[in-house]
């Protein structure tokens, strides 16, 4: 009988080697990167937002290769918390756009695959802290105000774009300190 992990580990194809490749791990960033620009393109025709479940794929597998790139344990990075995966990286983003990864985050865990999260604790948390975030209200007199999205926090193509093109810029530079 032959023992195929051990074929593999002579020839070097080990779990090891892929998981610690950030090669594959940009790779597959950008597939879903591009899937995100797609979906995007035919937003209207999907309806379910489903583009920020493929925009928080992509920024959580470049953040990953960044780390890869750095030397760091892939173990340590076992989460879908953007931010966290974020400060780990070092990536410099403002405050609006860590809010974003924020919300994408939350897209990662149910929005773009349930129609509400599993727990209420989850739903008043998304209506109230995240949901409320991308609303700005503002109280003109007594009798009239508006309410509008916050146009640098809304998950719009440009503003993902905008932490994609840090995020890349950021792996550009660890690959050539390399």
């Amino acid at each position: 009988m032959i023992d195929r992990k051990k074929i593999r580990k002579i020839i070097g194809y080990t779990h090891e080697k892929q998981i610690s490749n950030p090669d594959l791990w940009y790779k597959k960033s950008l597939a879903f990167h591009e899937a995100t620009t797609v979906l995007y393109e035919f937003k209207e025709r999907i309806r379910n937002r489903i583009y920020f479940y493929t925009a928080a794929l992509s920024l959580e597998l470049i953040l990953k290769t960044i780390s890869v790139m750095e030397g760091q344990d892939i173990n340590d990075l076992k989460t879908h918390n953007l931010r966290t995966l974020c400060n780990r990286a070092e990536v410099q983003l403002n405050e609006d756009q860590m809010f974003l990864l924020y919300f994408f985050s939350e897209s990662t865990i149910w929005f773009s695959r349930y129609p509400a999260p599993l727990l209420e604790e989850e739903w008043d948390n998304y209506q109230d802290n995240v949901f409320e975030k991308l609303i700005v209200r503002k109280r003109l007199d007594s009798s009239s105000g508006y309410t509008r999205v916050a146009p640098k926090r809304f998950p719009s193509i440009d503003n993902y774009n905008d932490i994609w093109e840090v995020c890349l810029t950021k792996c550009k530079s660890v690959s050539l300190r390399d």
